[in-house]
């Protein structure tokens, strides 16, 4: 292709000779006499010009009619003349410029020319050396740089080159990335920061993950604050399952046994008559110090009584009006001989019913010292006794206390609400001591609850449960009734002081009309004292003697 100033011809237009044309002599003819003009050619007779030597072509230096000779081309090159690339030369006569090797840069010949910004490849360029923070740079067809692909990270829009941005929601996770835990995040570059994402399984402890396979990262059970027992990992997190805490009351890790958890086994399986099997302080031997022989004459285990050992008690000590208090052949207290104070309410082979009003509360009042359950609605808890406490002759060491004014012996998920009289046979209905069930609210009101606390000292301990809550939607939640319960170690009476059962004025529940009052092992065996009927008056005792 030739420039627009250049001669199709390839002759310089400055000189306008043709490639290869000589330069005319200045003599006219030939004659064999010397003209006087050096026109670089012998006269015939073999004599020089006479005049001295003139311009030759050749010499790379511009006299005479050169246009330019050889190297010398007057200062110019091809681009000076109006073409992109080439090596201008001199045609051989020096009569103008050779422009045969002048052209243009052509696009796609895989070299970046003149004012193309890459051909085929970039080259060194890169999308961070034109402005950019990533991605990567292509050329076009036309040998122009192609964006396309770069970002700009913090510009709040993710560009195909970023995984996300720093100033824009992620909408991605680990998890979403087939990695197993973590959180994501979006490094200063756009692109997802891995290093708190995890791959579970991969043998090496990575992202969130507490371990890996046997990987543990050197912790053990000591480590994480527990007492024995060996640690694991599933699932990437530590599995504390094998390690164990002495004094939790459960037998865990290396532990034999833990305060009451000594495997189901009981003073009887260990020779015993009585008392509560329990576990020594190093969680690792049983320990039968509470344990006991009826008939040694020694008041041990959770015997009341042994022959003629009392442990100092007498009819009127245990709230029995007087007369001669006796041991049975169980090692338990025998009342017959005692005046029993009040109105019997029943027998059911295992306990005598006895009412009456002492005029001042035989129960302990728990109300500011006792432990808050903070029960809700139909809510209940299990919690120890601190002592063995035998009722209908089976010994138990928990009470499950519950919000509607009833407690289970043992553990439980009795929570009914709607009362009935007894027999009752639902789920729940073993072991149970109705203080006065109704449906009533501890959450109705924030000064309400319900409570309990083991008073005394060992061998003559009290378990008390206190509910001072209101009836269920009456019109004043801050009238509260009170009501207390007591379980005796040793003795195994239970007595149960109705303080006040008058909630607001007007509540169709006071003084428990719709409340159900009694004791019942099984829905077989057990003794009532009053099923929806106004018969619990402020002041009121009932207790439940063990016979």
């Amino acid at each position: 292709m030739a420039a627009c100033n250049a001669d199709p011809d390839g002759v310089d237009p400055l000189g306008d000779q043709t490639t290869g044309a000589s330069e005319p002599s200045t003599d006219s003819a030939d004659d064999g006499v010397d003209d006087g003009v050096d026109d670089g050619v012998d006269d015939d007779d073999g004599s020089s010009d006479g005049a001295s030597a003139g311009p030759v072509c050749g010499n790379n230096i511009i006299d005479g009619d050169d246009v330019c000779d050889g190297t010398d081309l007057a200062g110019y090159t091809c681009q000076a003349l109006g073409f992109e690339t080439g090596e201008l030369q001199c045609t051989t006569n020096c009569s103008g410029h050779d422009l045969t090797s002048c052209g243009w840069f052509e696009c796609g010949d895989g070299k970046q020319e003149g004012e193309e910004d890459c051909d085929g490849t970039v080259g060194d360029a890169t999308c961070a050396t034109e402005g950019y923070d990533n991605g990567t740079l292509f050329c076009t067809a036309e040998c122009e740089y192609d964006f396309a692909q770069c970002g700009t990270c913090g510009n709040s829009i993710i560009d195909p080159s970023e995984d996300c941005d720093i100033n824009s929601d992620l909408e991605q996770s680990c998890q979403g990335l087939g990695l197993l835990s973590g959180n994501l995040a979006c490094g200063d570059d756009c692109l997802f920061d891995l290093s708190n994402c995890s791959t579970c399984g991969n043998d090496r402890i990575d992202g969130a993950e507490e371990c890996d396979g046997d990987l543990l990262d050197g912790q053990t059970c000591l480590s994480q604050g527990y007492d024995s027992g060996s640690i694991s990992c599933s699932a990437c997190t530590f599995n504390e399952a094998g390690c164990g805490t002495c004094g939790n009351g459960t037998a865990d890790g290396d532990e034999l046994c833990d305060t009451f958890d000594v495997d189901g086994d009981t003073c009887a399986d260990q020779g015993f008559d009585s008392g509560l099997l329990a576990c020594n302080a190093t969680c690792d031997a049983i320990d039968t110090a509470s344990c006991g022989t009826c008939g040694n004459a020694v008041i041990d285990g959770s015997e009341a009584c042994d022959g003629a050992e009392l442990g100092g008690q007498t009819c009127a000590g245990l709230g029995l009006q007087g007369g001669d208090l006796a041991c049975n052949a169980s090692c338990g207290f025998d009342f017959s001989g005692c005046d029993l104070q009040g109105v019997p309410f029943g027998n059911d082979g295992f306990y005598d019913g006895v009412s009456f009003s002492p005029g001042v509360p035989l129960c302990d009042d728990i109300s500011m010292s006792g432990t808050n359950l903070f029960l809700g609605d139909d809510d209940s808890s299990t919690v120890d006794l601190g002592f063995e406490f035998l009722f209908y002759g089976a010994p138990f060491t928990q009470a499950t206390i519950q919000s509607n004014g009833a407690l289970n012996l043992g553990p439980s998920g009795f929570t009914e609400y709607f009362n009935s009289c007894l027999p009752y046979n639902d789920m729940g209905s073993e072991n149970l001591l109705l203080a006065i069930w109704d449906d009533l609210n501890p959450s109705d009101d924030p000064g309400a609850s319900v409570r309990y606390e083991t008073l005394g000292v060992a061998g003559s301990q009290r378990f008390v449960a206190q509910w001072n809550v209101p009836y269920y939607n009456n019109n004043d939640p801050s009238e509260f009734i009170d009501v207390r319960v007591v379980l005796h170690e040793g003795s195994n009476i239970i007595d149960v002081c109705y303080v006040d059962t008058i909630g607001a004025v007007g509540d169709p529940g006071n003084s428990g009309a719709d409340a159900t009052v009694g004791i019942q092992q099984t829905s077989g065996t057990g003794l009532e004292f009053s099923c929806m009927s106004p018969t619990l008056l402020d002041g009121l005792q009932l207790t439940y003697l063990p016979v």
